[in-house]
């Protein structure tokens, strides 16, 4: 008996095991059709509130409510991708400035160091060359064309997914709701977070007369969805400018990269610790092996997505039952040593899964 047992859980392991490969090849290999359908999906969770206040507080109909919310974000989105697209242009049409910049920075502080190292100085050819750096700035631009060009695809799947009906509160539906709910808080919570740092760091830069501000404030919006790695990318996008401004004498450089980089790991490790507390119950260490898998997976969309369907697939594992345990492996036990949910309400919640 005990033999039967073991190769029924054995059986019960590999089967697992081979099932989630099959998935993530089905994933890969149908990325063209799923990243465009869950990007829309994962939109119009986050637009349903919008709708919602259209329809219940304007008196408004469900399809117009739809369709302004979406004029809405098509205007906030081609605001964006102009504000984008105008300080690419000035970054290519300033390429020369700043290489000769670069240049005379690498005269004055990197040639000194290479010859105490005992180095070759001989890397002008290196040195972002003005062809480089267009070059450079050009494939940027290119992966945020090439994002945008699904847009079509996702804006159809967006307006299908809006115009239908809610889902009848249903057990068989609890599962999805309890996923909305907790996409909806995260995304609420988590653009309201963003909004606010991304304004005091283009602020900051500003003040300090930082060129291309504005971008550089909508560029940490959306990096600050990208937990972990975002913020990081963000601090560092505004150093090449900083260190290169001919207005800025010392001191204004020093300030203007150490407080938007303090600002960002404030936000990132004190605010949203304490705003989202348990609402994820994510292990961190799981948030980070999200966003590499995502992203191998979809790409740029799923480092973006990484920790709302990371979210969704343990809150799936959670109500299937059988695969609580996977659900508890993936939670984060750091805040109570006996890796229960530290709100009261959590062990009494219907849809709260039975340990």
């Amino acid at each position: 008996m005990r033999l039967d047992a073991q190769a029924s859980r054995i059986q019960a392991i590999t089967l697992t095991i081979l099932t989630a490969i099959a998935l993530g090849g089905c994933l890969y290999l149908l990325r063209g059709v799923l990243v465009p359908f869950v990007l829309a999906l994962f939109l119009g969770i986050a637009l349903e509130p919008v709708v919602d206040r259209l329809s219940h507080r304007l008196r408004l109909p469900h399809g117009l409510s739809v369709f302004a919310t979406l004029a809405l974000a098509i205007s906030i989105l081609v605001g964006f991708t102009v504000l984008v697209a105008s300080s690419v242009g000035t970054m290519v049409d300033r390429s020369d400035q700043y290489a000769t910049q670069l240049r005379d920075a690498k005269d004055t502080y990197l040639d000194p160091a290479l010859v105490f190292l005992g180095l070759s100085t001989d890397i002008d050819d290196r040195l972002l060359p003005p062809e480089a750096l267009a070059g450079y700035v050009k494939d940027g631009a290119n992966a945020t064309l090439s994002l945008a060009g699904d847009g079509l695809l996702v804006l159809i799947f967006l307006v299908f997914l809006m115009l239908q009906p809610g889902l009848p509160p249903t057990d068989r539906n609890r599962t999805f709701e309890a996923i909305r709910g907790t996409i909806r808080g995260y995304v609420l919570l988590k653009g309201v977070v963003s909004l606010v740092t991304a304004l005091l760091f283009g602020l900051t830069l500003w003040l300090f007369g930082v060129e291309l501000a504005l971008t550089f404030a909508v560029l940490a919006f959306f990096l600050n969805f990208i937990p972990n790695v975002g913020p990081v990318i963000a601090s560092l996008l505004p150093v090449p400018v900083i260190l290169m401004s001919q207005e800025m004498d010392g001191t204004q450089k020093i300030l203007a990269l150490v407080l938007p980089t303090t600002l960002q790991f404030l936000s990132g490790n004190v605010v949203e610790p304490r705003v989202f507390g348990r609402s994820l119950d994510l292990n961190p260490v799981v948030v980070v092996f999200g966003l590499v898998f995502w992203g191998t997976l979809w790409g740029m969309v799923g480092v973006f997505l990484a920790v709302p369907l990371t979210v969704a697939l343990k809150t799936t594992l959670e109500h299937l039952g059988y695969t609580a345990p996977i659900a508890e492996i993936l939670a984060d036990h750091s805040r109570s040593p006996s890796g229960e949910a530290d709100r009261p309400e959590d062990a009494d919640h219907p849809d709260a899964p039975r340990r």
